[in-house]
């Protein structure tokens, strides 16, 4: 048994954004790498995705610039993300890519969500930090298969950018001046 590598078993099904909760709680490492079990992605890209995580950029997020998914899948995807873009005018090309890295003390402060997991950049951006996208390869589905279809993809989709636009635009941000430190 490889002493990196431990198991995390959930207490019954609680879905995909409880299961990555869990298991960045768990992590006990400064970055933590999140990508999915179907076979999409290579976990040999977390490589460049690592060397551009340095200064104030605190999440480096995967972009599948070559899509190996089902046409109905890129249409919506696009179609998504240019609403995603237009109502948080974050500049991300594909915030849903699963194969990303993220300084965890960052991570572990997130707020947590129905659907929190497909806004990780903009959550990153949120709380004053950099996110810089880097093209990865995509493979076609090889295992599994997808629970999301654009019915289920949709509603929660909206609802949970509406939840993270109302969080973009009423987070409360305030710096201490030097007079008050010694004030109480």
């Amino acid at each position: 048994e490889d002493a990196a590598v431990r198991t995390i078993l959930l207490a019954g099904p609680h879905g995909k954004e409880s299961a990555l909760a869990a298991g960045i709680d768990a992590a006990r490492y400064e970055v933590v790498g999140l990508l999915d079990g179907d076979l999409q992605t290579d976990p040999a890209d977390f490589a460049p995705l690592l060397a551009g995580l340095a200064g104030d950029v605190a999440c480096v997020n995967g972009w599948r610039v070559d899509r190996h998914d089902s046409a109905v899948k890129r249409f919506s995807s696009r179609i998504s993300n240019r609403i995603r873009a237009a109502v948080l005018g974050d500049g991300l090309n594909d915030i849903n890519c699963p194969l990303k890295v993220v300084r965890r003390d960052l991570l572990v402060r997130l707020p947590r969500f129905r659907g929190w997991h497909r806004y990780i950049p903009a959550l990153v951006m949120r709380e004053g930090f950099g996110v810089r996208e880097v093209p990865i390869r995509h493979y076609a589905r090889s295992a599994g298969r997808s629970k999301y279809g654009i019915h289920n993809r949709l509603w929660i989709g909206i609802s949970s950018l509406t939840v993270v636009s109302w969080l973009m635009r009423n987070r409360v941000v305030y710096r201490v001046g030097p007079d008050a430190r010694g004030a109480g």
